[in-house]
């Protein structure tokens, strides 16, 4: 079987059917085995120059194939380069399909970062905590001065560019007018001038734009923006320079025309700035150089370079949290990079990247561990929080409501050991998956918020900053994910459309509403499954552009989020199966990550149909703003997870964490300096721990003391000790001093015990406070807890309680009898002890036995000076 596919493939590869569209120097070649199986092929001008084989998916195809090509050349540029995938037995029969350069590009520029030897992470990591403080103190400086002129000129440009197809006249007599200063509503040629260095490159433009050919300059700009800056771009200009200069159409005095890249690259970065920076050559020398690159003498190579290092700016400003919103942003961490080094002596202001807590609270029970967690990660998710929100307590509610929010959002997420929980609840497991009728791996707790994490910081390919309130949001299945079969949804998310497979190859166009896609439905597909109509009705008539899809994997993860961008339509000659396609825009797209159901759904899980919209109110809309909408990267904050795990440790640490003990270090994280990753054992699939996830556990001490906590666990945690705070206690409720009867007990127990077992602070906070409800938590709960203590040894509970009265004697929270046994046995006692205490727990003690407790203290009076 692999034979012969690889035979016909490479048929295919001696007949150059690979090629399509313009043909590259070197193409990439996946050839499909089986879904976990591929072939990869590297050429260069045709000639095989690497191969290998990849046990894995397409993506890992793809990315081989980038690492063979980056061995052969490592400085080779995005445009140099075709990626092609080969599928034996497509539908439409051709097995050969191109994929988008965009995600080419991806790939390339992540390897790039990857595979350069001297590649220094440490100073891009510098110049971005350098640009972050630099704008946290001159913000509106930044603003006004650097980022508002470039904006605007994009703005202004920008359409105009994007509109050369639609009306190329209109749009050049626009262009001529805002680059000539002639159009006084958009003032940017002063810009210009400033960005360019002079006047001369864009004035020699104005006469190619003024006097050349409508379809000539449309032609070039359709081809700067198709190619980017190439050799061929710049000949295309050049030889209409030469034309004009022919033809007398420059100032006499004029000896040359020059095509700068600079040039080109403004009108690029007007037309997409999403993918192309605006850039002076001469910021990026030194910049380049520092990083460990060495840039090409080629101008197009050396402006490829400084393009994809802008890119890997903007990647690691997002991953770090850093204000850095675009290619605006990070063009300016280089430009600006010598001046705040100007500014503070040559010596760098280094924002280190905030680490990730992994703490836990440990203490006797009722000492507020759990009350405090709230606070703890309150901090953590938000650093800059108003700090009164923490320390008074008049505001408790306030936190917790905003805790609430953010347990809502996905954030926040707590489970508590115990004795039976296990790694498989933990991690992943094997459990019985009913959409699929059979036991399957599914995530546990802590790796699905360990890939919510991952989506809240992966490099979005957009972001949409959408009204909840009018945006309806759909889930919708791409493919078969239950036989890993991958070809649609890959093909979907290379060409930014979704596909429905409902309706086969009928055209419903023409279908004004349901009851027409009913009758085409019936005629044309008598035998299908009628309920096909409803879904062709809801992907053609429900779903409008601007509205969100989110494509499920299974009913309890989802793989991407999109914005549907277009309407309905036909394609007869899919290269898929599937017939019925919308464009979207894809906003969130990670082969690595699978967000829990719990980012998208409250409470839910997702349905097995096809496509269907949301109910509102089932939407986790907290959360999916946070992945899709880039509000965290614009605030320059990192989206923080918080695991809260109560009780930790009553559980087998070892074997609830396993093999994550050490990926929980905070150097072992995901983009620190020793980042680890592992192998699941279920799943197969790599873990990597998010430097934004941060654990905080409590532990009751009165369970286990702190120095029988296992050794790793010690290591990798921070433990703070919650101790009584007898402050927060009265001291006259009554007559009564709470706060000197709890220390009085307290002091007692360390005595006779250890601190690890006494009695929290929090037992005696209740509203309205009063003597009977301190009585009866000195019955029901403390005197419990003491015969737990001391395994009924009365004696030290007497101690403890000041003492025990007469049966009946309601000024003792304890009554003592005695036992005698010549009373009890008949008979000789022989070595039975003569006499026994009994003990017992008085049904309705007075005020003077609370007062009792510490009154009986040799140095009561002491004991209150020290309060």
């Amino acid at each position: 079987m692999k034979e012969q596919i690889l035979n016909r493939a490479r048929l295919g590869i001696v007949n150059r059917q690979y090629i399509m569209g313009t043909e590259t120097r070197y193409y990439i070649l996946t050839i499909k085995i089986d879904s976990h199986h591929y072939y990869v092929i590297v050429l260069d001008s045709g000639a095989e120059i690497a191969q290998t084989e990849v046990q894995g998916k397409l993506e890992a195809a793809k990315k081989q194939g980038v690492r063979l090509l980056f061995q052969e050349n490592p400085t080779v540029s995005t445009t140099s380069v075709t990626l092609v995938h080969y599928k034996d037995d497509r539908p439409n029969g051709r097995p050969w399909q191109k994929d988008s350069e965009l995600v080419l590009k991806q790939l390339m520029a992540l390897e790039s970062s990857q595979s350069t030897g001297q590649f220094n992470q440490a100073f891009m990591d510098e110049s971005l905590a350098c640009f972050h403080q630099f704008r946290l103190q001159n913000e509106q400086k930044y603003l006004v001065q650097e980022r508002n002129p470039k904006t605007t000129f994009i703005s202004a440009i920008g359409p105009i560019l994007r509109g050369i197809k639609q009306d190329a006249t209109k749009a050049i007599n626009q262009l001529v007018g805002i680059i000539s200063g002639e159009d006084k509503e958009h003032n940017i040629r002063p810009f210009l001038q400033k960005i360019l260095g002079g006047y001369i490159w864009l004035d020699d433009f104005l006469v190619f734009l003024r006097y050349a050919s409508s379809e000539k300059v449309s032609d070039f700009l359709l081809q700067l923006f198709e190619h980017g800056i190439t050799k061929d771009v710049r000949l295309l200009l050049e030889d209409q320079y030469t034309l004009l200069f022919q033809a007398g159409k420059f100032a006499a005095s004029k000896k040359k025309v020059e095509t700068p890249n600079q040039l080109l690259a403004l009108l690029l970065a007007a037309y997409s700035p999403e993918d192309y920076v605006l850039y002076k050559p001469n910021d990026y020398g030194v910049y380049v150089d520092r990083l460990g690159l060495t840039a090409p003498n080629n101008v197009v190579e050396r402006y490829t370079l400084y393009n994809e290092v802008t890119h890997m700016i903007l990647a690691r400003a997002k991953k770090l949290g850093y204000n850095v919103q675009d290619l605006i942003d990070a063009y300016h961490v280089v430009y600006l990079l010598e001046r705040y080094e100007e500014d503070r002596g040559g010596h760098q202001v280094v924002m280190k990247t905030k680490q990730p807590v992994n703490k836990i609270l440990y203490g006797p029970p009722g000492t507020g561990k759990t009350y405090h967690v709230i606070y703890e990660a309150l901090t953590i998710l938000d650093p800059d929080l108003d700090n009164n929100l923490i320390t008074d307590p008049s505001r408790r509610d306030e936190a917790v409501n905003l805790f609430n929010q953010y347990v809502e959002s996905n954030q926040v997420t707590f489970c508590t050991f115990h004795q039976s929980f296990s790694y498989e609840e933990f991690v992943e497991g094997i459990r019985f998956n009913k959409e699929k009728n059979r036991y399957d791996v599914q995530d546990g707790v802590f790796k699905r918020l360990c890939n919510a994490a991952r989506a809240a910081t992966s490099d979005r390919k957009q972001t949409y900053n959408f009204d909840p309130e009018n945006t309806r949001v759909f889930k919708m299945s791409l493919g078969n994910t239950a036989t890993d079969d991958d070809e649609v949804y890959d093909y979907c998310i290379s060409n930014n459309v979704i596909a429905l497979g409902w309706g086969e190859h009928v055209d419903f166009t023409s279908c004004g509403n349901k009851q027409e896609i009913r009758r085409l439905y019936e005629a044309e597909l008598p035998n299908e499954n009628p309920y096909g109509v409803e879904f062709v009705e809801r992907f053609k008539h429900w779903m409008r552009p601007g509205d969100i899809v989110v494509v499920s994997y299974g009913n309890k993860k989802a793989r991407a989020i999109g914005k549907i961008t277009g309407d309905y339509s036909y394609v007869a000659d899919s290269p898929i199966a599937y017939h019925q396609f919308r464009e979207v825009q894809w906003l969130f797209e990670d082969n690595e990550v699978l967000l829990p159901v719990q980012s998208i759904l409250r409470d839910k899980v997702f349905s097995q149909q096809t496509v269907y919209m949301f109910n509102s109110q089932d939407l986790n809309m907290e959360s999916i703003q946070n992945i899709i909408s880039g509000d965290q990267a614009h605030q320059g904050k990192n989206q923080n997870y918080v695991l809260i795990i109560d009780e930790i440790n009553r559980g087998n640490v070892s074997k609830i964490f396993g093999e994550l003990i050490t990926l929980i270090e905070a150097d072992k994280r995901m983009g620190q300096n020793n980042e680890l990753s592992i192998t699941l054992p279920y799943s197969e699939e790599r873990l990597r721990v998010p430097s934004n996830v941060h654990l905080l556990g409590t532990m009751n001490t009165a369970d286990r003391s702190i120095a029988l906590i296992d050794t790793a666990l010690r290591r990798r945690f921070e433990f703070v000790e919650m101790l009584p705070d007898y402050a927060v206690l009265p001291t006259d409720v009554e007559g009564i001093n709470i706060r000197l009867l709890l220390r009085t007990i307290n002091d007692r127990i360390e005595y006779l015990y250890d601190r690890d077992h006494v009695i929290g602070h929090s037992y005696l906070i209740m509203d309205n406070p009063s003597i009977l409800k301190y009585i009866y938590v000195i019955q029901n709960k403390v005197i419990p807890l003491l015969q737990e203590y001391f395994y009924e040894d009365w004696e030290q509970i007497e101690l403890i309680l000041g003492g025990a009265g007469k049966v009946g004697d309601s000024t003792y929270f304890l009554n003592r009898e005695e036992l005698l046994a010549p009373r009890i046995f008949k008979g000789r006692i022989g070595a039975l002890e003569p006499n026994k205490s009994r003990y017992l727990v008085h049904y309705n003690p007075t005020k003077a036995a609370l007062k009792r407790i510490y009154e009986t203290a040799t140095d009561s009076n002491g004991q209150d000076d020290l309060e």
